[in-house]
C-alpha cells in the first residue's frame, strides 16, 4: 500500500507540472515503474497463475481442470479421470566424498491408478533419479558449494491390462533446465517438452510450469503443474491415445523434482 501510495501521489505531482529538471525526470521514471509494479501486482492478484498453452492447442482442445490435487492421499481429478491408489516410495539417497568434491545420487519411485470414461483402468509405475556432484570450496570466509553436475531423470511405464503398454522417459541435463523426452504407445510416438512459461506475462517460471507433448510437432496434449492443475486434450484424439496422453499427463502431475530438494 506503501507503493501504491507513493505512486499515486508522484503521478499528481506529474500532470500538475510541479517537478521540472533532472530531478523531475527521475520521478518519472520512478512512477513509471512504481505504476507498472502496481499494475502488476494488482493484475496478478486477480487469478492464479497457470502455464502457458500453446494457442494452436487451445482452440481445439479440451480443458481438464484438477481438483482435490495435494491432499494427503494424492488422490485427484482432472474431467472424467479419477486419479486413484497412488502409492509413492521413500526418497532415497546416498552420497560420498572425496577432498572437497561430493557426489550424491536420489531416488523416488510411485504408482498410481488412472479410472478412465467409461470403467477401464491404467496402471502407472514410475522411477525418477537424480545424480549430482557438487565442489566445495572456501569463499568470503565461508563455504562455497559450486554444482559441478546435475542429471535428473524420469521413467514411466504405463499400462492397461496385458495388451497394451505406454513408456515415458524425460531427462534433463546439468546444461539444460527443463525435463524433456518422449512418451511411446509402441505404435506412436511422441514429444515430451517442459516449459517454463507462464499464461498472461513475459516473465518466466523458476521452475517447470508445464509440458507440451506433441506428435510430428504437432501439440496434442498439454499439463499445468502449477497450483490445482490442468491437463488439455486435443478433440481429434482416439479414445485409446486420448487415455494413454491422460495416464502420461497423471504421471508428471505427480512427478516431484528432486532437485529441488538438493
Amino acid at each position: 500500500m506503501i507503493v501504491l501510495a507513493f505512486s499515486v501521489s508522484t503521478l499528481k505531482a506529474i500532470q500538475e507540472d510541479e517537478m521540472s529538471g533532472a530531478a523531475g525526470v527521475r520521478i518519472r521514471m520512478a512512477a513509471m515503474v512504481l505504476a507498472g509494479v502496481v499494475a502488476g501486482v494488482w493484475g496478478s492478484g486477480c487469478h492464479s497463475a497457470r502455464m502457458a498453452v500453446p494457442q494452436e492447442l487451445v482452440v481445439r482442445s479440451e480443458q481438464l481442470t484438477c481438483s482435490g490435487r495435494g491432499g494427503f492421499n494424492e488422490d485427484f481429478k482432472f474431467g472424467a479421470y479419477q486419479v486413484t491408489d497412488v502409492h509413492r516410495g521413500w526418497t532415497r539417497r546416498s552420497a560420498w566424498g572425496l577432498w572437497r568434491f561430493e557426489r550424491a545420487d536420489t531416488q523416488q519411485c510411485y504408482e498410481f491408478s488412472l479410472a478412465v470414461p467409461g470403467g477401464g483402468r491404467w496402471n502407472g509405475q514410475a522411477a525418477t533419479g537424480l545424480q549430482s556432484a557438487d565442489l566445495k570450496t572456501e569463499a568470503w570466509g565461508g563455504e562455497l558449494t559450486i554444482g559441478i553436475v546435475s542429471n535428473q531423470n524420469l521413467v514411466v511405464r504405463l499400462g492397461r491390462g496385458a495388451g497394451e503398454a505406454w513408456t515415458m522417459v524425460l531427462n534433463q541435463r546439468s546444461d539444460e533446465d527443463l525435463m524433456t523426452g518422449y512418451l511411446s504407445s509402441g505404435k506412436e510416438n511422441y514429444e515430451v517438452a517442459g516449459t517454463h512459461k507462464l499464461a498472461g506475462t513475459p516473465m518466466p517460471l523458476a521452475d517447470a510450469s508445464g509440458y507440451v507433448l506433441a506428435k510430428n510437432n504437432v501439440p496434442v496434449a498439454a499439463v499445468d503443474v502449477i497450483n490445482d492443475g490442468a491437463v488439455w486434450l486435443s478433440q481429434g484424439l482416439s479414445g485409446s491415445e486420448r487415455d494413454g496422453l491422460a495416464a502420461a499427463a497423471a504421471a508428471l502431475l505427480l512427478f516431484q523434482d528432486l532437485s529441488a530438494e538438493h
